[in-house]
């Protein structure tokens, strides 16, 4: 296994002289005769009388290039954050629960301490991922202080549970009271001189709100209330099959979201209010769906008039990760950003550094596409990359070189750095980082790494 520690050297014009072991291809030596012998123990004194067999010692610009997290890394693999190498990682593809024991004394999931889930795409298990972080479903963002955490909006947030009237979700997670209806946005204030639009009341909130006049005109489980100050608004109704003990009597909550006897029969209708038949636990439930929450396979919705699940889609919910929901049919939805929906090495056509810039001729909004030149772009000389200009930084040729598990320096081949400000203005997987320009301790900011051979060698096999 080879080392992730990477050796940038700066291939240069010949009158530059750095203390960073610059290899200057085709130049004559300082004495004219271009044949030293020495055994140079790479002190960087300047003496002249090594043979540059030596390792470079201090001179050398080392830039550690390594991993820092589980994303940055392939199917079937991690990041060991002390190492900063990819790993091979615990299989969950055949179970995925598998990962909840991670923390566990002993684990070899290799995520340490930290709470864990079952990455789908590298069928691995994974840190779980923080407030903040990218991600593409609530399983990557673990569990918050009160509730599990969700994934809104493509980055882990502060999950809650479902809050009842009059409660709203806390930043840091659990529901609190709100402060007033009238505070809420677009909350219409209304009194003995202002009316309230048609479908809606005054109510003793003082805030105008649609009313309702019986339980079918809310949704499944909710109730019309009938005490102030809630009188005519839908609220959520009781759990189905919760009891509560009235006058002396068990009484069941039923799939209408009210308190009411228990049925006597098993899938009979006596006792159950209309539309409801009697299950197992003495409740009254539907016979069939009641929102698509009730139909477990992908790409299909409740017919509520039928009381069926069928192929296609109502809302984006009912479909798979990265698909839209149009003309009822689940579509592919294309890529949301580099690091969100794509492959290493690649961009997102419209996102990101191709959000205000023209992607590639054959490349359409919504695709992931493999990073084209000057990102990676080889080079034998400095003059190769002087048409790289990057948030006004000049572009240099560095050679990438790597150690062996023996020890052995290895060349992973000459590129052009090019300029950037953060990791948002390189392709997936190809990091901004400082890149020694002098032996004065001066750098750059550059994309510039190891996937740099990969995606050139992509690149020749795609004939681009």
């Amino acid at each position: 296994m080879t080392t992730t520690r990477i050796v940038f050297r700066l291939l240069i014009l010949c009158s530059l002289s750095l203390g960073v072991a610059v290899v200057v291809p085709g130049c004559p030596d300082d004495n004219g005769d271009g044949d030293g012998d020495g055994d140079g123990d790479g002190d960087g004194d300047g003496d002249g009388d090594g043979d540059g067999d030596g390792d470079g010692g201090d001179g050398d610009g080392v830039i550690d290039v390594g991993c820092t997290a589980d994303d940055q890394c392939g199917v079937g693999t991690l990041c060991d954050l002390d190492s900063g190498e990819c790993v091979a990682g615990q299989d969950c593809s055949a179970n995925p629960s598998i990962c909840a024991f991670c923390q566990d004394p002993g684990g070899t999931c290799g995520t340490g301490a930290a709470p864990a889930y079952c990455d789908e795409d590298a069928g691995v298990c994974r840190r779980s991922k923080a407030t903040c972080d990218a991600c593409t479903d609530d399983a990557e963002c673990g569990d918050g202080a009160n509730f599990p955490n969700q994934c809104i909006d493509g980055f882990c947030a502060e999950g809650c549970g479902p809050c009842p009237p009059g409660f709203t979700c806390h930043a840091d997670g659990g529901c609190v009271p709100v402060e007033s209806a009238g505070s809420c946005q677009g909350a219409i204030h209304c009194g003995d001189d202002n009316e309230c639009p048609d479908g809606q009341r005054c109510t003793e909130l003082g805030v105008c709100l649609r009313v309702c006049e019986n339980d079918a005109e809310c949704g499944p489980g909710q109730i019309c209330g009938d005490e102030a100050p809630l009188t005519g608004q839908c609220l959520n109704g009781c759990p189905q099959g919760q009891t509560v003990q009235v006058g002396g009597e068990t009484q069941i909550c039923h799939a209408d979201g009210r308190f009411g006897p228990l049925c006597p029969t098993e899938g009979e209708t006596t006792g159950c209010p209309a539309g409801l038949e009697c299950t197992a636990d003495g409740s009254c439930g539907y016979s069939g769906c009641v929102t698509s929450q009730d139909c477990e396979l992908v790409r299909t919705y409740c017919d509520t008039a039928s009381g069926e699940c069928v192929d296609g889609c109502e809302v984006i919910s009912d479909c798979a990760s990265f698909e839209l929901c149009e003309d009822g049919q689940c579509v592919p939805e294309g890529c949301r950003g580099k690091d969100l929906s794509c492959n290493l090495g690649q961009w997102c056509c419209g996102e990101e550094y191709y959000a205000d810039n023209a992607c590639p001729a054959e490349v359409e909004e919504g695709e992931c596409f493999l990073t084209p030149e000057p990102w990676c772009q080889t080079c034998t000389e400095t003059a190769d990359c002087a048409d790289i200009d990057m948030f006004g930084i000049e572009s240099d040729c560095f050679e990438l070189q790597q150690q062996d598990d023996q020890g052995n320096t290895v060349s992973l081949g000459s590129y052009c750095s090019v300029g950037c400000e953060s990791n948002l203005d390189c392709p997936r997987g190809l990091n901004c980082i400082d890149i020694p320009v002098d032996d004065q301790g001066n750098t750059v900011k550059g994309c510039l790494g190891a996937i740099c051979q990969a995606i050139a060698e992509a690149r020749d096999s795609q004939g681009q």
